[in-house]
């Protein structure tokens, strides 16, 4: 049974994921591109809020399935 507190983990670590993902990209577009534009801060936190409950679900089901035999 999946509880509440479960749901809002994983949604936090798909959350922290997306961040580090975006965060990647920013890192990359910023050493390569010299004409690179930042993203507005609530562009990329509603971004990160919106990839974080796919990415949970990922997450939850990578934890799962190892679990299983």
């Amino acid at each position: 049974m999946i509880t509440l507190k479960r749901i809002i983990v994983y949604y936090g670590l798909g959350a922290a994921i997306s961040l580090l993902i975006i965060g990647l990209i920013h890192l990359y577009s910023l050493i390569t591109e010299d004409y690179f534009c930042y993203a507005q801060w609530d562009n990329i936190l509603v971004t990160a809020l919106i990839s974080g409950f796919p990415f949970g679900v990922a997450v939850w089901a990578f934890t799962t399935l190892k679990k299983t035999k």
